[in-house]
């Protein structure tokens, strides 16, 4: 497979996951808003930069340095997003890599970033998302999301590195 297909695999990963915590973590708690239509299409699509962003630098993460080339094409695209998300944080991919390098459970890790980006996106823009505010142990759906998110993209990971 050659390096534009790999990286076009990973990119579509990573947006399925992006899809799938945004859609996540909107719909947690408020089940009948969203079989009401309550909670809208431009939510999530607000959510899903950051999602994108955390989940490549998971990515990242798992890739480590085994494909420098490949390692190296998709830091570049996660700093892009990260200067246009974060442009106050000139270091934000290595910051949280480094997070990554010293975290002794890589899930917590991500799941930490994911629900601090979420609730970061919308605190900035107040977004009228009721009980967004705490992110409790009651949020199944999001944190059943994250989980196999965080899992998701180590298979694929191992899988990329081993063609």
């Amino acid at each position: 497979m050659s390096k534009a297909n790999r990286i076009e695999y990973i990119q579509e990963h990573i947006d399925q996951i992006a899809t799938t915590l945004s859609q996540a973590y909107l719909e947690d708690g408020n089940f009948i808003e969203f079989y009401m239509g309550q909670i809208s299409t431009p939510l999530q699509l607000f959510l899903f930069k950051p999602m994108v962003l955390e989940t490549a630098i998971l990515m990242l993460h798992h890739l480590g340095k085994s494909d420098s080339d490949l390692f190296g094409t998709l830091l570049e695209e996660t700093q892009a997003i990260a200067e246009e998300l974060h442009a106050h944080i000139a270091s934000y991919v290595e910051i949280r890599l480094e997070a990554y390098q010293t975290c002794s459970d890589v899930f917590e890790c991500f799941s930490e970033s994911c629900s601090k980006s979420a609730q970061s996106a919308i605190e900035d823009k107040d977004l009228p998302i009721r009980g967004s505010s705490s992110l409790k142990s009651s949020r199944v759906h999001w944190n059943v999301a994250l989980q196999e998110s965080c899992e998701h993209i180590g298979k694929v990971a191992k899988e990329i590195t081993s063609l």
